[in-house]
């Protein structure tokens, strides 16, 4: 088991079996596992198969299909550019409540099916608030577009 990776909150390893593990680290982290299970759970059928496929784990830790990484050019040309991908976008933000970094190119990869696919979808515009209000109480950094899960 490799480290390749590792966030505000949580670290991920390769299982080196099409596997990656998604282990917290802060409260931040766990929150965001739990909520990438619930959005993975809970996405229309219509979306579904643009998210890496989460399964938890243990102690709230997730385990996700391993995806190969995408650069921004890739993101910029297959997929920022298709509408269906803004319309994915807007209905994660929206009706998941998911927060911005989704529109970031390091969040998508591309599957073992070659689908690009979302592969970090935990941060909702609550846990994003409550952790940029904790770290920094600056209202500055606050997203208005708030709406609790």
């Amino acid at each position: 088991m490799k480290q390749i990776g590792e966030g505000s909150g949580r670290k991920v390893f390769d299982l080196e079996n099409g596997f990656v593990l998604k282990q917290w680290y802060t409260e931040w982290g766990r929150q965001q596992n739990i909520n990438e299970i619930k959005v993975y759970n809970s996405i229309c059928n219509q979306y579904k198969k643009y998210l890496a496929v989460s399964k938890i784990f243990q102690d709230d830790n997730i385990l996700m299909e391993k995806v190969v990484p995408i650069d921004e050019q890739t993101f910029k040309t297959k997929i920022e550019d298709k509408n269906f991908y803004r319309n994915l976008i807007s209905y994660l933000s929206q009706d998941m409540k998911l927060n911005g970094d989704i529109t970031n190119y390091s969040s998508w990869g591309l599957s073992q099916k070659g689908q690009y696919v979302l592969l970090d979808y935990g941060y909702t515009h609550k846990l994003y608030n409550d952790f940029m209000w904790e770290y920094t109480r600056e209202p500055k950094y606050l997203d208005s577009n708030y709406i609790e899960w």
